[in-house]
């Protein structure tokens, strides 16, 4: 059986922020293979993360022996999603490295000569409120940020980009390359989820939600999809040509 990995998992907010900072230089040394990742730490689930979606799976094959994270705060801002992150990899006997801790939330213990892996409440109980900290002081910037809003629109100097733009800045705005390819993505892939389009068009996870929202393409039943592609083709190529590329489809 090949050796199992240990990977170092390294999330920032944003695209305009670096992860240099969660990596060390003898990762690839020690044989410690970084995953990084740029999206919200709250809105969006571990497991539900592009990466994310990747180390379960290698997970669940048995190919991980452990996560290791810089704090908490990296792996979920959420204290119910570190609680099911937590189960999940202590049922598959993955052991979570919190770095900023110094601590394990599994070790190895011989037991009758046998080695297996046990929790540890102590080391978990600080995991958890390190958890508590990281969701708090999310939503202690949350009310900050809309008492500051509240504020400037008291003292009428706040401008609300997002909800109200002129003419040119809006046409500027969508015509952005960025944009574009955000808007082809989404047209050809409804149903994809918005911050694995954020990823692929290297924009914020909120830009792809403004795109869906102007150009109104929304999420749909899956049952729904086929019809509204082929009404997107129909618009784009005509209904005779629409005809003989079904016809050649069906050839196929």
């Amino acid at each position: 059986m090949s050796k199992k990995l240990v990977i170092r998992y390294v999330r920032v907010s944003t695209f305009e922020q670096t992860t240099d900072k969660y990596i060390k230089e003898d990762d690839e040394k020690n044989g410690i293979h970084v995953i990084e990742e740029k999206i919200s730490g709250y809105k969006v689930p571990l497991f539900e993360r592009e990466k994310g979606i990747l180390i379960k799976q290698m997970v669940l094959e048995g190919r991980v022996k452990e996560i290791i994270c810089y704090s908490v705060d990296r792996i979920s801002r959420s204290v119910k999603d570190l609680t099911d992150i937590i189960s999940f990899l202590h049922e598959n006997n993955v052991c979570l490295v919190i770095e900023n801790l110094g601590v394990r939330s599994l070790v190895e213990k011989d037991i009758d000569g046998v080695v297996e892996y046990v929790e540890t409440p102590t080391i978990n109980f600080l995991i958890y409120l390190q958890g508590c900290f990281a969701e708090l002081n999310y939503w202690e910037r949350r009310e900050k940020q809309a008492l500051g809003i509240k504020r400037a629109k008291e003292m009428g100097v706040y401008k609300q980009n997002d909800k109200v733009r002129g003419k040119e800045k809006m046409e500027k705005w969508i015509n952005k390359p960025k944009i574009q390819k955000a808007i082809k993505v989404l047209r050809e892939n409804p149903n994809m989820k918005n911050c694995d389009v954020a990823k692929l068009c290297d924009l914020h996870y909120h830009s792809v939600r403004k795109v869906r929202k102007v150009v109104g393409i929304e999420k749909m039943e899956k049952k729904k999809v086929e019809k509204w592609k082929k009404n997107q083709v129909f618009n784009e190529i005509g209904s005779s040509e629409y005809v003989d590329l079904m016809v050649d489809y069906g050839n196929n």
